[in-house]
């Protein structure tokens, strides 16, 4: 179930997960305003133990892949699987939300930013509605609940919320402390010769993390070698192949510290540009048009989870020639 989805459609939504018995899973979690515990009372408000079920929900997704937990629906066991069976909107949701969204911010340490709530009215009472909390996975793992007699680091298995122990508390200490990379391409022309115009892609790496990145590799699944050409030169990295891969590996002289950024790889692809009108015609002989497939990578350095993203050329108009206006070209997106 996506974020997205669920917000244009509401109960829609719900419906739906409850009709196709939706599975709980390690990202879904199917809550209920009172469920062992009381969470909300009648007029929404959050009990002491509903302040310990959020902050264990939060504690818990933070530290593992995030995820919604949504409030309003009662599962059943299928097969020892948890499934969506029954929707039960919360009383007096809006005040519910607001007590939620005032909660939320004290019940975790260190704060995950990201976590967003919302809430929609149920289409039968617009007294009653639900309750949906966007956990981000973090990167400043690990998180403790701070609800008043539940002091602990938890963490999602399976379709579960348990406490850590202490050895993986210990591991996500360790790997608190990491860079964070980002890529982008820079467009710059290189060379001219009559109508044909040899155009440069610089990959630049920027560490936006809090620690220095050493050991940096770029790969690249699909370099699309119809389009583009991949120099072997390239200063202060080494190109190898494997099968269709290419992959960019850094000397031990490339350190990129926080706020830093460095080039990593170049491409190149030729265009045709008409000397009067100065409009392009089209790419080299026998090349594929640059920019109309999206161009997927992978990041790696030590001490990093890997970091796959995509540029996906959106906005990017070749005939515009934006190599003449140092275009730069952001990530589109990273997974």
């Amino acid at each position: 179930m996506e974020i997205q989805e669920l917000l244009v459609r509401k109960e829609a939504a719900l419906r739906d997960a409850v009709a196709n018995g939706v599975q709980e899973s390690l990202t879904l979690d199917f809550k209920l305003a009172s469920e062992g515990e009381v969470v909300f009372k009648e007029d929404g408000t959050l009990t002491a133990d509903g302040r310990k079920v959020i902050a264990k929900i939060l504690s818990a997704f933070s530290n593992s892949a995030g995820g919604l937990v949504i409030f309003g629906v009662e599962c059943k066991p299928v097969e020892t699987v948890d499934c969506a069976s029954r929707l039960v909107p919360v009383n007096n949701y809006q005040r519910a939300h607001s007590s939620l969204n005032s909660a939320v911010g004290d019940l975790l340490q260190p704060k995950n930013s990201g976590i967003a709530v919302h809430a929609f009215a149920s289409d039968d009472d617009p007294l009653k509605g639900y309750l949906v909390i966007d956990v981000p996975r973090s990167d400043r793992r690990p998180h403790r609940s701070e609800a008043a007699k539940q002091k602990g680091y938890f963490k999602r298995s399976g379709s579960n919320s348990y406490e850590m122990e202490h050895y993986d508390i210990e591991d996500a200490f360790r790997r608190q402390a990491s860079p964070d990379l980002e890529l982008e391409i820079r467009l710059h022309r290189v060379a001219m010769s009559g109508v044909q115009h040899t155009i440069e892609m610089s990959f630049w790496v920027r560490n936006v993390g809090d620690v220095a990145a050493d050991q940096t590799m770029l790969e690249i699944p699909d370099p699309q070698g119809r389009t583009y050409e991949w120099p072997r030169e390239n200063g202060e990295t080494r190109l190898e192949t494997s099968g269709s891969r290419i992959k960019y590996y850094t000397d031990v002289n490339f350190v990129l510290h926080p706020g830093d950024d460095r080039k990593v790889a170049r491409a190149r692809f030729i265009v045709l540009v008409d000397g009067q009108s100065e409009r392009v015609l089209s790419v080299g002989p026998g090349r594929e048009v640059p920019f109309e497939k999206p161009l997927e990578f992978e990041l790696k350095a030590k001490g990093m989870r890997n970091i796959r993203g995509v540029f996906d050329f959106k906005g990017v108009d070749l005939i515009g020639r934006p190599w003449l206006t140092g275009m730069i070209i952001k990530q589109s997106r990273r997974f």
